[in-house]
């Protein structure tokens, strides 16, 4: 019987597959809002990819010095040491 039901579960498989598979006519279009939509997502993903995996080293390093200034609690708690501050 063993044998019997392999063969039941590889048509079942074979059955799934078809109806996963088969082509199916579908009358769908992207209109140019959603397209515009599609394009602005994907641009605005590849920018915040570029703005975060930049420097992971600088952050990763501030991340840490901003911790240990804050564990040793020094004066002036690293405010100096960043590139994004101006006035130092």
């Amino acid at each position: 019987m063993n044998g019997r039901s392999n063969m039941m579960n590889n048509k079942k498989h074979v059955l799934a597959c078809i109806l996963v598979f088969y082509p199916v006519a579908v009358f769908a279009y992207i209109d140019p809002g959603s397209g515009t939509l599609l394009i602005q997502g994907l641009l605005a993903l590849f920018g915040a990819i570029i703005v975060f995996v930049r420097s992971p080293r600088e952050n990763i390093k501030r991340f840490y010095a901003d911790i240990k200034n804050r564990i040793t609690g020094s004066a002036d708690s690293g405010k100096n040491k960043h590139k994004d501050n101006k006035d130092a």
